[in-house]
């Protein structure tokens, strides 16, 4: 899996940047991508229910699921890309309960007539984004997780099989940096989900998956989270820092291959 955000600092137009991110994504030939904080150039309405989702084919072999957040002006959203012969079994709509619904998608893949992954896309947003009115940057996964809770907590959980990834925009180097435990709770409930970290199976502690130029401190901001059964088939974890990644975003992709 992998993933990237729009930076701002990048003197190519963003048509330019996504279309150079969906080509490095073809070229790593990536079964299932995740993306936050992304605009598709061409799409079209796929349903009218709710939550409203977008279909794009503007790269071939894949399918762009796209779903807008509530905002005027960025335009960009969360999206889910398929390799075309993989079929959607199940769509989750999440009716904005919570306030981070707006930033969630949720998929159930059929990989054979006897396994499937739930994947779960999530953005949390953070101060600056308009939908997030609490100003704070780990509200909206804590509302995310609620969202999921009755899906993913290992008690209660149908599917062994399940996913969560995406950019949290949370750190525990936050809180150790303010001396502020507010980050730490985030994972604290992703673990009680019984969901285990692969960046900090393969890497340690943290590693950089956020490159922002005025930043002095090596945040990451980007996870794949697992439950156990995937951890045990996880053959490898890596977080793609190239220059050509660095040309179109200010996020490093991360990516884990399973044998499932």
């Amino acid at each position: 899996m992998n993933y990237w955000g729009g930076g701002k600092e990048y003197p190519q137009p963003q048509n330019e940047r996504i279309k150079a991110g969906l080509n490095y994504l073809k070229e790593t030939d990536i079964d299932i991508a995740l993306l936050q904080e992304f605009k598709p150039e061409k799409y079209t309405l796929l349903n009218e229910g709710e939550p409203p989702f977008y279909i794009s084919e503007e790269l071939e072999d894949y399918m762009i699921y796209f779903r807008p957040l509530p905002e005027k002006g960025r335009g960009w959203g969360s999206a889910i890309v398929l390799k075309k012969d993989l079929k959607i079994q199940k769509k989750y709509s999440f009716t904005n309960v919570y306030e981070g619904s707006p930033a969630l998608m949720c998929f159930d893949i059929s990989l054979t007539d006897e396994k499937t992954l739930t994947v779960i896309n999530a953005y949390g947003a953070n101060a600056s984004n308009p939908f997030n009115k609490s100003k704070f940057c780990s509200t909206t996964m804590h509302n995310i997780l609620s969202d999921i809770t009755p899906m993913v907590h290992k008690k209660y959980r149908k599917n062994p099989f399940i996913m969560l990834a995406g950019d949290f925009n949370v750190s525990t180097q936050w809180d150790e940096l303010y001396n502020d435990p507010a980050h730490k709770l985030v994972f604290d409930r992703i673990a009680d989900l019984g969901l285990i970290n692969c960046t900090e199976k393969e890497y340690g502690k943290h590693v950089q998956t956020h490159i922002h130029s005025r930043s002095k401190v090596p945040w990451q901001d980007d996870y794949i989270f697992v439950t156990e059964p995937l951890q045990a088939v996880l053959t490898n974890c890596k977080v793609h820092d190239k220059e050509a990644v660095r040309h179109f975003s200010d996020h490093l992709p991360v990516e884990i291959q399973l044998t499932l």
